[in-house]
């Protein structure tokens, strides 16, 4: 799947909500919930946020996802982390001294300064195409673990969906099709920089 450069970032929200969207359904999966089978560890809540869901990360040698209902936190060791709020597409670049499993609320998000510049800006979107490579991992694992019914029976599900949210069998492709995307933004803001 293809985006235009002027509709990839609304394609990628309407992309990542409906991921989100999904990741909560793994969660409930009637069998066991798949994310924790995926490999991801769950955390409860501290008692000043009782009301609010658990956190759920995956962590290997290089890379930590952090999963939240309202978006998506990606650290890489090497190049920094960001977060994907649920509502934009629009990587913010957060400092590394922040820690994303801490990230309880979206009030804990909007209280950050995300980094800002041409550098910084380099930086998030590499990031972000990681991000979206890894989720479609994610998806190709589901799609070869559970079928393709079983996910679109998850979108399907959600009665208030967005008209332009992807059929399960193209989910991991148009994931892949962001990454580039997301890569080539950094070739952009360099070019225009240089220019």
């Amino acid at each position: 799947m293809h985006y235009s450069s002027s509709d990839f970032r609304s394609r990628g929200r309407v992309l990542l909500d409906q991921q989100m969207w999904c990741f909560g359904q793994d969660v409930l999966c009637p069998e066991r919930n798949l994310l924790l089978e995926f490999g991801m560890s769950r955390t409860a809540p501290p008692k000043r946020h009782v009301d609010v869901p658990s956190i759920y990360a995956w962590e290997d040698r290089s890379s930590l996802v952090v999963l939240r209902g309202f978006g998506i936190g990606f650290r890489h060791r090497r190049g920094g982390q960001i977060f994907l709020k649920r509502s934009s597409f629009a990587p913010l670049l957060i400092s590394d001294s922040v820690d994303l499993a801490e990230l309880w609320t979206i009030t804990d998000l909007e209280s950050l300064r995300p980094q800002r510049g041409d550098d910084a800006t380099l930086r998030a979107w590499k990031l972000a195409s990681q991000c979206c490579r890894w989720i479609a991992r994610y998806e190709r694992w589901i799609a070869q673990t559970r079928g393709r019914d079983y996910r679109q029976a998850a979108i399907d599900r959600r009665t208030t969906r967005n008209s332009r949210w992807t059929s399960a069998e193209e989910m991991p492709g148009a994931w892949y099709s962001l990454a580039r995307h997301c890569r080539q933004l950094p070739q952009d803001v360099a070019s225009r920089a240089a220019g």
